[in-house]
This record gives structure tokens, C-alpha cells and sequence, in this order.
């Protein structure tokens, strides 16, 4: 897992991409450069063209991949919490709620595919009070089993309207890499970034039983965006 100290920033890609896109980028110009300034055999000319060409492909890969959009985080439902992942709702189950104090508690499991956004945001205001890295396997991130026996990294975060909520960063078979840039007693804004898993990988999110799930199985989330849950506050 890597961390950094840097939560937010206003680049519209994520500065883990560079050293991929600057890579892919130097390669690409480097190919066109021979191709262009040495009297090379017509075989050798091809070669460094498509060389060029296919550093140019992944660099444009690379800058895709890394996206990081602005979203409209909502602000009119403080009780809502939002989705940390872009991805397909996998399914919403009952599981035991020792992790954020609770006797029971209601998970979100969500899938993010290759091509989803890989920015991960935080579900509600509040402040860190437990972030604990797991190693472990890498079985395919939509598998049940890979919620329990991969690799994977959580984040417990105490609200400001008092419940604690969970939420996991799972890599998958693809996914090598968790970033998280928090710590404990750190603060969270709704839907600020909080870090990324590369390439196909799971996120999990755990809130009190006694709360309303908003979302279904095979939905798609929005990180910052979609509402998947709402708490319930007694006074």
C-alpha cells in the first residue's frame, strides 16, 4: 500500500499516473526522434514508428486511466452517505458491526471495473479514527471471498452527526497497488479524495444496521455522487 500526505489537489488527473504518462510520453518521442533524424532500413523505420505510436497509445491510456473529474457532491441530505467508488453494486448484505462499534451492521460491496474511475472519495464528513493495511491474496475483485482474503486496506471515520462508518479498499486480480493518504485523527470532507486502487479491484462499505440502504444490486455508484445509504439519527 502506498500513502502520501496529499489528500486534494486540482489536477484533473492523478499524480500517482505520472510517472506513466511523463514515461509513456518520452518513449513515444524519443521512437518518433529516430524515426525521423537517422537514415534507418525501411524494416528499422517501421519498427520506431510503431514504437512511437504505441508509447503515444499508452501515454493517451495512462492519462484515461488516471482520470480524477470534479463531481457535484450533493449537499442537500447530510444524513446521506455517499459512494467512495465509481463502479456496479455487487450486493448489500448484513455482517457483524464490531469494526465501527456497532452489535450489527448492513455492507455495500462495489465493484470497479478497469474502465471506471479509480479516485476513491469519502462518504461522509467526519474525522479518521482507525486506518488498518491488510496483505493478502488478489482472487478476482467480484468474488465474495475477495472481501475477506485479499489484499486490502480500512478506514473507519466517526461522522459529524455521531455514527461511525466503514469503508474498505480491496484490490483484486488485477490491482497491485492501494493508496491511501489518510491517517488517523485526520478530516474528511464529503466526497473528498482519500486515495485509489489501480486497475480492477472492490470497495466495501459498512454502516449501522439501523440504517437505509438507497441502492440495489447491478446499480451503477458515482463516487462523491450516488447516495447509498441514510443514516438514522435518535436524538
Amino acid at each position: 500500500m502506498m500513502t502520501r500526505t496529499l489528500k486534494e489537489h486540482s489536477l484533473p488527473v492523478q499524480i500517482e499516473g505520472f510517472p506513466y504518462i511523463f514515461g509513456g510520453l518520452i518513449l513515444a518521442v524519443a521512437s518518433a526522434i529516430v524515426f525521423k533524424a537517422f537514415d534507418l532500413s525501411a524494416s528499422a523505420s517501421w519498427a520506431f514508428a510503431g514504437l512511437a505510436g504505441l508509447f503515444g497509445l499508452f501515454t493517451a491510456f495512462s492519462i484515461w486511466f488516471y482520470r480524477c473529474p470534479d463531481v457535484p457532491v450533493p449537499t442537500d441530505d447530510v444524513q446521506a452517505v455517499l459512494s467512495p467508488a465509481n463502479g456496479r453494486v455487487l450486493n448489500v448484505m448484513d455482517v457483524p458491526g464490531t469494526r465501527i462499534g456497532e452489535k450489527s451492521a448492513k455492507k455495500v460491496s462495489i465493484f470497479m471495473s478497469p474502465m471506471d474511475v479509480h479516485v476513491n472519495r469519502s462518504p461522509i464528513a467526519g474525522v479518521i479514527e482507525n486506518v488498518q493495511y491488510h496483505k493478502g491474496k488478489f482472487f478476482k475483485a467480484d468474488l465474495d471471498k475477495a472481501s475477506e482474503e485479499n489484499e486490502h486496506n480500512w478506514v473507519v471515520i466517526k461522522s459529524d452527526l455521531g455514527p461511525k462508518i466503514g469503508f474498505v479498499q480491496i484490490a483484486g486480480f488485477i490491482a497491485r497497488r492501494i493508496v491511501c493518504y489518510v491517517q488517523p485523527g485526520e478530516r474528511l470532507v464529503r466526497g473528498e479524495r482519500y486515495g485509489m486502487i489501480r486497475f480492477g479491484s472492490r470497495m466495501e462499505i459498512v454502516v449501522p444496521a439501523t440504517s437505509d440502504i438507497l441502492v440495489k444490486p447491478g446499480e451503477r455508484t458515482v463516487a462523491g455522487v450516488t447516495k447509498l445509504a441514510r443514516l438514522k439519527i435518535t436524538s
